[in-house]
């Protein structure tokens, strides 16, 4: 079983790589929405896929406290 702190370490971490692949979002989403490639859409599924695991996590971690 995990504990609070280690969950809030994975939360931090995660936390870093979703702010890095919002900022790319942001600034070059529209762009590459228009001309769309497998590489771009993994990315997103990628960034998806972390957001979840966040919210996983967190609730996770509510539930402990």
């Amino acid at each position: 079983m995990q504990t609070i702190a280690t969950l809030t370490k994975q939360m931090q971490v995660l936390e870093r790589a979703i702010v890095r692949e919002q900022k790319y979002i942001a600034e070059f989403g529209a762009q590459n929405d228009t001309r769309t490639d497998p590489t771009w859409e993994q990315y997103k599924a990628d960034a998806a896929a972390r957001l979840q695991l966040w919210d996983s996590l967190k609730a996770q971690r509510d539930s402990m406290q």
